[in-house]
């Protein structure tokens, strides 16, 4: 009699992974996935199915580059919290229920980054003749404040000439850093401590304005691409091709080094800090991260798991975008990468470390933290396009969404013998919807993986246990391929198979 034997099937929580053969899938992976997240993310259980769909938010100007927290006093009194977005068309700062222009910039200007310093709102721009400066003290809109010192910065003086043309400024340490300067692409520059409008690099006591081109400064060997703060004492200089720290107060035994000659953010919007205070940058060789504290060496995350999807990119081809953010709601990393008509977005489980491929329909170009603002079924994580928003909107089931996961290899039978699947049955969710099913059975993994369809089971329709299912396909090894029905959006808990030997296995011509 042949021996018979359960297969218990679970959900594959660990994501894509590419790095090996078929033969050699590690457990608990998969050989492909698409808009498929790796729990259930109404009630964060550990069965998974398909991701949230994506509904459209509010407009957002053009062209958004780069984005920061920002809090600020109202008119008429109250705070409001919320995000401040860059975009060629001016700064927008969320309120909650849409963008309000903030910094109107000149037409054609290039803006790039903003940071918010006390209560100003900060905007590094391309071409500009100065830094961009708002009181946010003051109102929540209305273009750049043009008053005297002491009505936009009250209490502080100004001194030295701010530098121009910088397109990255953050904040660090009580100074405001200013770097990317179209002149000297190389420099680095920081305020005097506490005072955001004093540049004046003479001053050499301990609070005083800082450069990385005077005798007191380390070099940086390229042009940098971002500013991260990675703590306290350690802010991040990023490179296409290198990273450099700078350690404490420069004007106080400080001290600027080089810490990778090889890796470094690949754009200023390459970058993203997660809950754990961890900094994760996309490069030229993908996706890497730096864990907390202040000098340990960046670490590679993707070209491990998927060695060619997000390897090579390249900024210089025309059109390029690469965005990285932080999903606090679903603890994940979201990437989105642009480069020439390619398009590439991955989901990052922080939780179990598993890359899981998605297809939002648009070509995101950023993504935005928020973590305050929004209405109650929204993630912490805001999409845009070239001039919308778009939010992850837990109760849309309007989106058309395309879901597809492998799950396997799975031997029928012992190695060197032949066997037969004789059933088929699931566990779905309980507020899952209907789910297609297919067997690709073969005498190895790769030709079932890369072979036809083996059987067509019918769509797993109850919300819990399933009736059995008889393909009784002969083979060695199988996969088994979950789909949507109609865009319907499914969990799935668990599957089990029933095997059972039915001999040595054979090759044609012996």
């Amino acid at each position: 009699m042949a021996e018979v034997r359960d297969i218990p099937i679970k959900f594959p929580t660990k994501g894509l992974v590419k790095r090996f053969g078929y033969s050699h899938q590690p457990p608990e992976t998969t050989a492909y996935s698409l808009n498929i997240y790796p729990y259930e993310w109404e009630t964060g259980r550990e069965r998974g199915g398909v991701r949230p769909g994506i509904a459209a938010g509010y407009s957002i100007g053009s062209d958004p580059s780069a984005w920061c927290e920002a809090t600020w006093r109202v008119s008429g009194g109250g705070s409001s919290r919320g995000v401040a977005v860059a975009t060629k068309s001016g700064t927008y700062i969320s309120t909650g229920a849409g963008y309000t222009g903030v910094i109107a910039g000149a037409s054609g200007s290039d803006f790039m980054s903003c940071t918010v310093y006390g209560d100003w709102l900060v905007q590094g721009d391309l071409g500009a003749l100065d830094i961009k400066v708002r009181n946010l003290y003051e109102s929540e809109s209305g273009d750049l404040t043009n008053g005297s010192d002491e009505d936009v910065f009250p209490g502080l003086t100004r001194a030295g000439t701010a530098p121009t043309n910088c397109a990255l400024v953050q904040r660090w340490n009580d100074r405001l850093m200013v770097a990317a300067d179209n002149d000297n692409p190389h420099a680095l520059y920081a305020s005097k401590m506490g005072n955001i409008i004093d540049w004046d690099f003479s001053d050499v006591s301990l609070s005083g304005a800082w450069s990385s081109t005077g005798s007191e400064g380390g070099q940086i060997g390229e042009p940098i691409t971002a500013l991260i703060p990675h703590n306290k004492d350690c802010l991040l200089i990023g490179c296409t091709d290198s990273l450099y720290v700078m350690r404490g107060n420069p004007r106080a035994g400080g001290h600027l080094y080089n810490l990778s000659e090889k890796i470094g953010p690949i754009q200023h919007s390459a970058w993203t800090k997660d809950g754990a205070d961890t900094t994760w940058m996309l490069t030229r060789h993908g996706l890497w991260k730096m864990p907390p504290g202040c000098g340990q060496p960046p670490v590679s995350v993707s070209r491990e798991i998927l060695p060619d999807d997000l390897n090579g990119l390249d900024p210089t081809v025309s059109g390029s975008k690469f965005s990285l953010a932080y999903d606090e709601r679903f603890r994940g990393l979201h990437i989105m990468v642009l480069t020439g008509s390619e398009r590439i977005q991955y989901f990052y489980d922080l939780q179990n470390g598993g890359f899981w491929k998605q297809d939002l329909g648009f070509d995101m170009r950023l993504a935005a933290e928020l973590k305050s603002i929004g209405v109650g079924d929204k993630s912490a994580c805001q999409f845009m396009t070239g001039s919308s928003t778009y939010d992850f909107s837990l109760s849309n089931t309007s989106e058309n969404i395309d879901s597809e996961l492998w799950l396997g290899p799975f031997a029928i039978a012992d190695q060197g013998t032949t066997g037969i699947l004789a059933s088929v049955q699931a566990v779905l969710g309980e507020d899952s919807g209907n789910v297609a099913w297919s067997l690709y059975v073969g005498d190895s993994p790769q030709e079932a993986f890369n072979g036809n369809r083996s059987y067509l089971g019918s769509n797993w329709t109850r919300k819990g246990l399933n009736h059995r299912q008889y393909p009784r396909t002969r083979g060695t090894v199988f996969f088994i391929k979950l789909e949507d029905v109609a865009n319907s959006r499914w969990t799935v808990e668990e599957i089990l198979a029933r095997v059972s030997a039915t001999g040595a296995r054979r090759v044609s011509g012996e």
